[in-house]
């Protein structure tokens, strides 16, 4: 008789989020409006996919799955959402916020109608949430990486270009100051010329040696 009730309560439960899902949407956007990066996004914007999130809880509860959370991680689905807000200028902390604040939000309003999230339910929501959480920050920390990596690339490829420039620039004006001086020469000029050549194929190796490190560390595009 307890499955019996369990059962029951599963399905009562996916149906009560079908039919309050724009209810449910419109107290989580207030409560997320309170987040810094949120506050001036547009309704759309900000939903992103948490709708169809909603409509996969509700999917979960009908399905009365037992699958466990490293098991719903690895079948890789959508993890647009991390990307999204990325874009929107979420700090991490704000994106595991927003789903916290939705799965509060699903308590509240089971609660409202006398459902218990307990047993069964409760690890279906904290399955489906966990993994969205789990898939957004992967995307995000992700996309977080190849920004920094583009940045350092373009860096890199600054000092190659602004650096390697003026140095060719002033090996040359030595070379050509060597062949004005008289050959064999050991006054002061020569030794200038002679600490100038040294400082300059120093600094040639020192760029050649950052970017032959960028060119190691950098990872594969395919």
């Amino acid at each position: 008789m307890k499955s019996d009730m369990t059962i029951n309560d599963l399905d009562k439960l996916a149906a009560l989020i079908t039919q309050e899902r724009d209810a449910l949407l419109s107290r989580w956007r207030q409560q997320v409006r309170e987040l810094p990066s949120a506050r001036h996004l547009d309704i759309p914007t900000l939903n992103d996919h948490i709708p169809v999130l909603l409509d996969e809880l509700a999917d979960a509860f009908l399905s009365k799955s037992d699958q466990t959370i490293p098991e719903a991680l690895s079948d890789g689905s959508p993890s647009a959402h991390g990307l999204q807000r990325l874009q929107d200028a979420f700090d991490i902390e704000e994106v595991v916020a927003e789903y916290n604040v939705l799965r509060g939000c699903v308590h509240d309003l089971a609660d409202e109608n006398g459902l218990n999230l307990q047993g069964k339910s409760f690890h279906i929501i904290n399955r489906v949430f966990d993994q969205a959480i789990g898939l957004a920050l992967q995307t995000y920390a992700t996309q977080r990486a190849l920004e920094v990596q583009r940045r350092r690339e373009e860096y890199l490829a600054f000092v190659a270009h602004d650096l390697r420039t003026p140095l060719s620039a002033i090996s040359l004006a030595g070379r050509v100051l060597e062949q004005m001086l008289p050959k064999g020469g050991t006054g002061e000029p020569a030794q200038m010329l002679k600490a100038l050549r040294r400082s300059v194929q120093q600094l040639e190796g020192l760029v050649s040696k950052v970017l032959d490190e960028n060119t190691i560390f950098k990872p594969n595009s395919g």
